[in-house]
This record gives C-alpha cells, sequence and structure tokens, in this order.
C-alpha cells in the first residue's frame, strides 16, 4: 500500500460524509456500539466541530429511522442540510469526502466524533494527515 494511504481500523465506530451524495455512512462499529437502534439523532456542535450520534425515540427531535437490512451493513442517512452545514463549518473540500473515528459514550447512549481528526477519502483510500 502507498506510504500516504492508510487501513481503516473496522473496530472502532465511524461515520462518513459526502457532499456529492448529501449522506452519512454509519458504519457497523458504530452502530454496534449502539445497539442496532431503531432510531438515531445527530447532534452537531459547529463551534466545537463536535458531532455525535445517540440513540433516540421515535418522537425526539432530530429522529432519524434506521432500517437495518442485515446487521453486517453499515446505514446510509440522505441529510443534505446537514451534510453542508458540517462541510461549511469544517470548510472541507466540497469535492472529497471524510471519514471520522469515534469514541462510545456508553452512559448517553451516543457515538462521539471529533470532526477536526477527520480523514479524507481519495479514490476509496484513506489519507493520512499531512
Amino acid at each position: 500500500m502507498n506510504e500516504q494511504y492508510i487501513s481503516w481500523d473496522l473496530s472502532q465506530p465511524g461515520l462518513s460524509f459526502s457532499l456529492s451524495s448529501g449522506r452519512i455512512i454509519v458504519f457497523l462499529r458504530t452502530l454496534d456500539l449502539l445497539g442496532y437502534p431503531e432510531f438515531i439523532r445527530f447532534l452537531f456542535n459547529p463551534d466545537s466541530g463536535m458531532l455525535a450520534v445517540q440513540t433516540c425515540g421515535m418522537n425526539d427531535e432530530g429522529a432519524k429511522q434506521l432500517l437495518i437490512q442485515k446487521p453486517d451493513e453499515c446505514v446510509s442517512i440522505k441529510n443534505m442540510d446537514l451534510v453542508r452545514l458540517v462541510y461549511s463549518s469544517r470548510r472541507w473540500n466540497p469535492r472529497i469526502s471524510y471519514r471520522i473515528a469515534g469514541e462510545f459514550v456508553h452512559a448517553e447512549k451516543l457515538v462521539n466524533f471529533d470532526l477536526s481528526a477527520a480523514y479524507e477519502i481519495h479514490e476509496g483510500r484513506i489519507k493520512k494527515p499531512s
């Protein structure tokens, strides 16, 4: 493998963002840590650059229903407004997708992501930070 690219550790929770599709990909390990919930919500703080994925109820603000076909697949969520806000606030390149590793917070039933630690995805490969 080329020295400027890394392999993703499948044992860590993660998300990917794509502005071109307006999608957020929630990785299998993230879903596993959250207990494959029926509903999740995204909690984004543009000032701190933090985003969390939290389990929630159907009637909670921002609830997104997950239709998990198989427990071995990631989930793709279309949310162009949130994706645009994240790209804009982080000043990300709109032509590039990004991947972020998360940290599970059991007491709050969420996985927290520091968007300042995002990796760029180039032709399906994860680029090492500069």
